[in-house]
């Protein structure tokens, strides 16, 4: 059996928060593939609004809806198959690990894996708070 999935943080986050969340992409500069960084404010301009229609609350619960969906399905038929081994391969964004100790590779062996919760404050958003609970 082969699956996949985003580990997105849209995924642990209820649709409504989803504009609170990009939020912080505004604050980010966005490396393009031609070699340009752009703020999302600039590259906004440059695409004068082709993606507007996409970025509203009804599509977003479209979007969530479909995805949760695809979560349900995924968890079903892997606990159908009864695998002896599941292989995961992710990116870490540091979860387990910072810049001074990132590994080019790392390797887990076990039934399960700790997992330290992410520091919140009264200032953290809404959206933060609802992701860190899954």
């Amino acid at each position: 059996m082969g699956g996949g999935t985003s580990h997105s943080v849209l995924l642990t986050v209820d649709a409504p928060l989803w504009m609170d969340r990009a939020k912080e992409d505004f604050r980010k500069q966005l490396t393009l593939s031609d070699g340009r960084t752009l703020g999302y404010e600039d590259l906004l301009a440059e695409v004068s609004g082709k993606y507007a229609e996409h970025a509203t609350l009804e599509r977003f619960e479209q979007q969530w809806r479909g995805a949760h969906i695809a979560l349900d399905r995924l968890a079903d038929e892997l606990a159908a198959a009864a695998p002896d081994l599941v292989l995961v391969i992710g990116d870490d964004q540091d979860e387990l690990f910072n810049l001074n100790s990132m590994p080019a590779l790392a390797i887990y062996y076990g039934s399960t894996i700790v997992m330290h919760p992410r520091r919140l404050d009264d200032a953290s958003p809404d959206w933060q708070r609802q992701s860190v609970h899954g």
